[in-house]
């Protein structure tokens, strides 16, 4: 492993940047009289990266005086949603809601033990409307508030035949004698159902905003298949077809059609898959077995996880807005996962241009109602990657720039959790320049941590400039190696000792970036640019064992 070196006038302040500045961090033009003294500047090869976590957000219980609030708004915010719906087949009466807030933000909506066989199929829309009208006036308390949907009392697995994996049953290793693939699930949201009643072929989600999630999540899919594959070196499998010959029983596009009529062409001898067991009620049986044909498929096929890609939608509330990550409640390896590809998605969707406002939750949410979760036996997270009834997401999720930033972050959040590895910021916790020069240079060491991608670029500028000296900016691209990155000060041939007030930060190939971190150098004076080192000009590349003094 080898140092290789640069020089400042190799890499001066440039009118096109390598990779754009950040409104806000963009770097210093000191207006200061330039003169023929430079510095020089190199960098230290090493590999390795630190591994603290991101902080997590603050939970903060409610007061007893909290909690009656919460459980008296929703008590009247729900109450019209539950009047004449009839969810499920045979519905005689109005659910039976009882709405309670503990002091630890669970709130449970109890809809009455009637309701319980029909909770995982036929209810599960019903719960997002109000999954959605809850989280909308929990979250005006703080986050971290999570929802549990129970029936007389019962979670929904009381009632279902075979109900889903839960707690520390789903691993990330395989368990005895089974071998997992290397190869993850990602499953594009819906496409074009047979409605059984009326008899004619729907898209599972309704236009807003220009967007239909149907046809807008399979490109996401494909370009977290990209990544994944280019950045993780794993296959992904893609439930739903991308070919544009027509289906002949719709008249539509296969890649139109819902994922189950696909896996019906693909796996003709595996009904158990695209044909299962589900509730008829209301003309919804191809609707009910497609969701549920996406995490069976996933068992069939033995992958490693499954993400699910959708956007959200609140039309009971427009101004819902941001990226949400959901893990099926008690298990504890997908609320890592969920959290892990959340944070992600955060750190590259705000490190992009135009999104560094975009609402991303600060923490992933948990429901025990989502069947692609629910079924799958690995690790399994559902991304709403924004609402298509808020204008402004709907604006994002069709643009292409938003569209790579955010699959990145998926791609970088499932990595991240199958290296054991927690999400964190990307900063510089210190600068230091080493005491002891090599020959003409001061080495010094800027400290990270967390988890850039690479190639990175270092960029160092002085924040003040002596008028007898002319400064430069260097920025300067380097590859995979762990903290501290050393880079060296090119002290001259000043014959009087002086300090030199700079700054530095490092940019990821994402754009992510530390900040501006300042450090000073202090050069001893008398040096003499002849001097034989390590380091002279006739010297590119020097072995690592030569970079003494690193911590």
């Amino acid at each position: 492993m080898f140092l290789q070196r640069y020089h400042i006038d190799l890499a001066v302040r440039r009118k096109e940047r390598r990779r754009p500045m950040r409104e806000g961090k963009k770097m210093h033009d000191h207006g200061k009289p330039r003169h023929r003294k430079l510095s020089a500047i190199a960098l230290a090869c090493f590999l390795g990266l630190s591994a603290a976590a991101y902080a997590d957000p603050e939970i903060v219980p409610l007061t007893p005086t909290q909690q009656r609030l919460l459980q008296g708004t929703l008590e009247r915010e729900l109450a019209p949603l539950i009047v004449g719906v009839r969810a499920y087949e045979d519905q005689i009466q109005d659910f039976p809601l009882k709405v309670s807030v503990s002091a630890d933000r669970r709130i449970t909506l109890d809809l009455g033990a009637e309701a319980g066989p029909h909770a995982q199929e036929e209810l599960e829309d019903f719960h997002t409307r109000l999954y959605h009208r809850v989280m909308y006036h929990a979250d005006k308390t703080g986050v971290g508030s999570m929802v549990d949907f129970r029936y007389g009392g019962k979670p929904m697995e009381s009632f279902t035949p075979q109900g889903p994996m839960s707690g520390e049953e789903i691993k990330l290793d395989s368990s005895p004698g089974v071998t997992r693939s290397s190869a993850i699930l990602v499953s594009p949201s819906h496409g074009y159902y047979y409605h059984h009643t009326l008899l004619e072929w729907k898209t599972q989600r309704p236009e807003r905003n220009g967007i239909i999630e149907d046809f807008l999540t399979p490109a996401y899919a494909r370009e977290l298949a990209f990544w994944t594959s280019r950045r993780s070196g794993i296959d992904t499998v893609i439930p739903r077809s991308y070919s544009d010959e027509v289906n002949g029983d719709s008249g539509h596009a296969w890649s139109a059609m819902g994922a189950k009529y696909h896996l019906k062409t693909l796996l003709p001898d595996n009904p158990e898959i695209w044909s299962s067991r589900a509730s008829q009620a209301n003309g919804l049986l191809d609707y009910r077995q497609d969701i549920k044909s996406r995490p069976l498929l996933a068992n069939y096929l033995n992958v490693s996880a499954a993400i699910h890609l959708h956007t959200n939608g609140s039309d009971q509330n427009p101004a819902a807005n941001g990226t949400r990550a959901i893990y099926h409640t008690g298990r504890s390896t997908d609320e890592k996962l969920a959290n892990s590809v959340l944070c992600s998605m955060g750190e590259i969707i705000h490190a992009t241009e135009s999104f560094e406002s975009f609402n991303v939750a600060g923490i992933a949410e948990s429901r025990s109602n989502l069947a692609e979760n629910s079924l799958a036996a690995m690790p399994s997270v559902l991304v709403e990657i924004g609402f298509h009834t808020n204008a402004g997401d709907a604006a994002a999720l069709k643009d292409a720039t938003f569209r790579t930033a955010s699959m990145k972050g998926v791609e970088k959040g499932y990595r991240l959790f199958t290296e054991g590895k927690k999400c964190e910021p990307f900063t510089l916790t210190k600068v230091v320049d080493d005491p002891v020069p090599l020959g003409t240079f001061i080495p010094v060491d800027a400290h990270y941590e967390g988890n850039p991608e690479f190639e990175a670029t270092l960029v160092t500028e002085y924040v003040e400039c002596p008028d007898d000296m002319q400064c430069w900016t260097a920025e300067i691209p380097f590859d995979k190696r762990p903290s501290p990155v050393r880079f060296f000060i090119d002290c001259g041939s000043s014959p009087a000792p002086r300090e030199h007030r700079m700054q530095v930060k490092i940019i990821d190939t994402d754009n992510v970036d530390t900040g501006w971190e300042p450090y000073t150098v202090s050069c001893p004076g008398n040096r003499d640019r002849n001097a034989r080192s390590a380091f002279n000009e006739r010297t590119y590349v020097a072995p690592v064992g030569d970079l003494i003094g690193i911590p």
